[in-house]
């Protein structure tokens, strides 16, 4: 784990009701909360501009080190992320 680590990757404890399971990228801490940006959703078409940066803490996010680590930990709850964007 690497909590507090910019630029960390991560995905949910659990799918969100809009996106599903999702990938991001930590780019900045604010206090308690870790700003995510959005790059990989389950469902896109709920992924609108304004959802593709996020806030949660780190007790609703699993953190890895790089980026294919999250990615084969996520492949194993779904198989169909698209990209955003």
């Amino acid at each position: 784990m690497c909590i507090g680590r910019e630029e960390s990757a991560v995905i949910p404890t659990k799918p969100s009701a809009a996106m599903g399971w999702w990938i991001g990228s930590v780019i900045e801490r604010k206090g308690k909360f870790l700003k995510i940006a959005i790059l990989r959703v389950q469902f896109p078409e709920n992924c609108t501009s304004e959802r593709s940066v996020i806030y949660s803490t780190p007790d609703y996010v699993v953190q890895f080190d790089d980026m294919a680590s999250a990615l084969e930990a996520v492949d194993s709850r779904c198989k169909n992320l698209m990209s955003v964007g």
